[in-house]
């Protein structure tokens, strides 16, 4: 799903004659860096895709490891695509940290349910 906020930016201004800088955002809960581990293929993957932006830090007790926030990557491309900062609004929840209230696959493993998004227009 690479850069799939900015293309839903970009699908929303052409289909509906939008302003990105009007649009107004809620990121949902997601796994943030507290839990989101990742290893250095992942690492090189977020530094191509989002250069500069800094999404992953390193693990100080494990080697070779980093820690990754998805929601901050949408952010990061939601910005990109001409969204103001202060339009974007997020929950801020860890769907690792908070099994009793969202599934994930990092925590409950394959048989996780899922979670979705919603775009609506008013």
């Amino acid at each position: 799903a690479a850069c799939i906020a900015e293309k839903g930016v970009r699908t929303m201004a052409a289909r509906f004659g939008c302003e990105p800088a009007d649009l107004r955002v809620a990121i949902g809960a997601g796994i943030r860096s507290c839990c989101f581990e990742v290893g250095p293929e992942v690492v090189a993957a977020f530094e191509t895709g989002f250069p500069g932006a800094a999404l992953a830090r390193r693990r100080a007790d494990s080697p070779g490891k980093h820690l990754v926030d998805l929601p901050q990557a949408l952010r990061h491309q939601l910005q990109a695509a001409g969204v103001r900062d202060r339009h974007i609004f997020d929950l801020g929840a860890c769907t690792r940290c908070h099994l009793e209230e969202f599934f994930s696959y990092r925590g409950e493993g394959p048989r996780a349910g899922r979670l979705m998004a919603v775009i609506a227009r008013s």
